[in-house]
């Protein structure tokens, strides 16, 4: 699911911060939260951009994997709070122009799916060779 966060984020060329948040709270579903908060153009983030990003997740995750899906009757635009109540904190990563430029609360990259592939995506992480 972090992956198929970050390509719509670079697909969207998205400018800003991103926090990930998820958990199993619901049974027989993973649940994942997303918080964006746009820089360039300042403005907040349009019912229709969230409409082309939850649409581009779906499509990603389609093309990486058979088993997991995204549940678009579920998906919803909404509070930050919510998700911060209800969810644990994955990681956040701030981006430019689509691209990661700075991985926030992890220096490793091994704390969560979002952060390893975030890291990955800025340069961290990689072996001598990769």
């Amino acid at each position: 699911m972090a992956q198929a966060v970050l390509t719509a984020l670079r697909s969207g060329c998205f400018t800003g911060r991103c926090e990930y948040y998820a958990g199993d709270h619901l049974p027989g579903l993973y649940v994942v939260g997303v918080g964006l908060r746009q820089t360039r153009p300042r403005r907040p983030i349009s019912v229709d951009w969230w409409s082309d990003f939850v649409r581009m997740v779906g499509q990603t995750l389609a093309k990486l994997s058979e088993h997991v899906r995204l549940d678009e009757n579920r998906s919803e635009f909404g509070e930050l709070g919510g998700i911060k109540n209800s969810l644990l904190p994955r990681g956040a990563a701030q981006f430019s122009k689509g691209r990661v430029v700075r991985v926030l609360g992890s220096s490793s990259g091994t704390d969560s799916w979002f952060t390893a592939t975030a890291n990955r995506q800025f340069g961290h992480g990689k072996r001598r060779g990769e």
